[in-house]
């Protein structure tokens, strides 16, 4: 990301990149993957309840999730991703 290199994240990669931008980019100090830890006080990533943690990699989700957008900022506006998506309340993908 600082050095304009293409990085394909699927994913643990994919996690390390959110949580990274979160950190860096978004100053989210604690950010984290409620993989890597449970209690993090600030999750931007988070374990999928129907993935079995015994049998990790090969795993993948297959079909679409429902998605709900519960973040308001603060002041009250909407996240961005809300926005993104057209201020649905949910999305299944």
């Amino acid at each position: 990301r600082t050095h304009s290199v293409p990085y394909l994240g699927v994913c643990l990669g994919f996690q390390a990149m959110v949580v990274e931008y979160a950190r860096n980019v978004m100053n989210k100090s604690d950010a984290n993957s409620t993989e890597f830890d449970e209690k993090t006080s600030d999750p931007v990533v988070i374990f999928m309840p129907e993935i079995d943690k015994e049998n990790m990699g090969g795993t993948m989700r297959l079909g679409s999730r429902d998605t709900t957008f519960t973040h308001t900022h603060a002041d009250g506006t909407e996240s961005v991703t809300k926005a993104l998506y057209g201020h649905r309340e949910t999305v299944s993908e």
